[in-house]
């Protein structure tokens, strides 16, 4: 019995390794990691079923929470209808969590889950290479067009806004790790710089405004935490803080020098950093771009528009919302009534989204859900996890996170 629940376990911490590890490969879909969900899913429950656990689903606050929410999302379903895969991903990404949470409790996957994430973080930037050099113009090979969207990166995600969400936890962990008094061996440091430095750099190639300006927050909010909640040395925390932001203006600084020479892309760079390139060395560019505004023609045309649609279709059913998935089906008329120049079937914010197809009590769940896990991970001292909730929550503001995968992932390490 003993050698068969250590074979069980080394299965279930190597499917969870495995989902984890091609959780950056979504330019198709189902993807790999929702395939891996399927035997993850049978293991959890023959563990139920043979350890008759089924109580420990509901060991906290927070388990409860979700499994209330999917509950309710069920509900939901059955009366108002709605879009069927919208309902399953939602459904199956509430379930993962709580698979994760129970496998922890049973078997310790907490290292499993960081140690994954990590190589997928770094698999996805060694990979991006490919990316890199198609937009400096130095090579075009054919697999490049999966890794670069309109001279964004994105590795193998579908969106570059999402794949620079996906290095926002990486990055906070390096801040951490870097600002730590107890870390003395200058290679160790070395490389947590290193490592900073180049995903920054990745996060500027994908030239989301988001994700940028909420992981800036996010740094100074772990270098307050730091400060005033630990007993390391100030002065030192101070200083560390004060490198990393040379690290980050040198970096932005090196992008537009590096790929000056494609104009496509630096109209994407003024964006993120307005008059960005003006701080171009050798300045070949046509500035055929007069706009310097950080708003795109897009965002008022386009995002802002669905926020109005949004609010149109959530007065139809304030308390339980139109059901899920229906935003898509119901926005697209209204834009355009409201003259949307871009019509977007997303809202591009979270909590619109779940207002206007959860309703008020939904998003009451979920904003409850959120406001448990900062508690806990505060209680818990872990910094870095609250600072990545506060950076996602406020990226979630212009885009709908709802289902990104290593979002519930990462969630389950409190």
């Amino acid at each position: 019995m003993i050698v068969i629940g250590q074979r069980l376990e080394f299965i279930i911490k190597l499917l969870i390794l495995l989902y984890i590890l091609f959780s950056f490969v979504v330019f198709f879909e189902p993807a790999i990691s929702d395939y891996l969900f399927l035997p993850l899913f049978f293991f959890f429950l023959i563990t139920l079923i043979k350890n008759k656990k089924i109580s420990a689903i509901f060991k906290s606050n927070i388990e409860f929470l979700v499994v209330i929410i999917l509950t309710y999302n069920t509900l939901q379903y059955a009366i108002l209808g709605g879009n069927l895969r919208f309902f399953i991903a939602t459904q199956y990404l509430l379930s993962l969590y709580l698979l994760l949470r129970y496998f922890d409790e049973e078997f310790g996957v907490k290292n499993v889950i960081i140690y994954a994430y990590n190589l997928a973080v770094i698999l996805s930037m060694v990979i991006s290479l490919i990316g890199v050099l198609k937009i400096a113009n130095y090579y075009n090979f054919s697999f490049a067009n999966y890794i670069v969207n309109d001279h964004r990166i994105q590795s193998l995600f579908k969106d570059p806004n999402v794949y620079s969400a996906f290095l926002i936890y990486f990055v906070l962990s390096r801040v951490n790790n870097i600002l730590d008094n107890e870390i003395s061996d200058f290679k160790k440091y070395s490389f947590e710089i290193f490592l900073f430095f180049i995903s920054i750099i990745y996060l500027i190639l994908s030239t989301s405004r988001a994700s940028f300006y909420s992981l800036l927050i996010g740094i100074f909010l772990l270098y307050i935490l730091k400060y005033f909640l630990t007993k390391d040395s100030k002065f030192k925390i101070t200083k560390k803080l004060l490198a990393l932001i040379v690290i980050i203006c040198l970096s932005i600084f090196i992008v537009p020098n590096l790929f000056h020479e494609n104009s496509l892309y630096i109209s994407k760079f003024k964006k993120l950093i307005p008059f960005g390139d003006r701080m171009i060395i050798k300045n070949k560019v046509e500035n055929n771009l007069k706009e310097t505004n950080i708003l795109q023609d897009y965002d008022t045309g386009g995002r802002f528009v669905a926020w109005k649609a949004a609010f149109i279709l959530w007065r139809k059913s304030p308390i339980i919302g139109i059901g899920p998935g229906n935003f898509e089906s119901y926005s697209p008329k209204i834009e355009e009534k409201l003259g949307a120049k871009y019509i977007t079937p997303s809202v591009h914010n979270l909590f619109l989204r779940i207002l206007v197809e959860n309703g008020f009590l939904g998003l009451i769940l979920y904003l409850y859900l959120f406001l448990n896990i900062l508690i806990k991970s505060l209680r818990q001292g872990d910094y870095v996890f609250f600072s990545f909730v506060i950076v996602i929550l406020l990226n979630s503001l212009f885009i709908d996170s709802l289902h990104w995968r290593h979002l519930w992932y990462l969630l389950a390490l409190i």
